[in-house]
């Protein structure tokens, strides 16, 4: 990572204009430490949130997976149905109205200031180059760009 520059520049007699020019080279210092860090704990932040991103998925059997026919995983995806809780409690009148409304609840299917509502999760390939797999020998990893060719069972 780079530091950081100012682009301040001083003018002035030698002394005042060397004392300020290591002012500011402390100051810059500063400053590029700080980016440097910040800079860290935001690289840290999204590789954590991609290793928890990875752990979160799913293996579906090939024959639920939409545009299998497709030589593309990244063009492949699953979907799961799921009901889950969602608290309205701290929603208006009118959006939790408009929100019962849109899944159909009424303020009858409230309890204790949440409902519970079908939703649909979608997977997809993560875009990586390695493919993973169930096959009858095991879990395995297939790297694309390498399959030769390619065949969809009908379901």
């Amino acid at each position: 990572m780079g530091g950081v520059s100012t682009g301040i520049g001083f003018l002035g007699s030698p002394a005042w204009a060397i004392g300020a020019g290591a002012a500011l080279g402390i100051l810059q210092g500063a400053l590029s430490s700080a980016a440097r860090k910040e800079g860290a704990a935001l690289l840290l932040d999204a590789d954590q949130k991609h290793l928890a991103l990875l752990r979160s998925g799913r293996a579906f059997p090939f024959s639920q997976i939409v545009n299998r026919d497709q030589p593309n995983p990244n063009l492949w995806r699953a979907e799961e149905r799921v009901r889950r809780a969602v608290d309205c409690q701290n929603m208006s009148r009118a959006d939790r109205n408009l929100f019962l409304a849109r899944h159909g609840k009424t303020k009858s299917d409230l309890v204790n200031g949440s409902v519970e509502i079908d939703n649909t999760e979608t997977y997809v390939h993560d875009g990586g180059e390695f493919f993973p797999a169930e096959t009858e020998t095991g879990r395995m990893k297939i790297r694309w760009q390498h399959v030769v060719a390619f065949t969809s069972a009908p379901a």
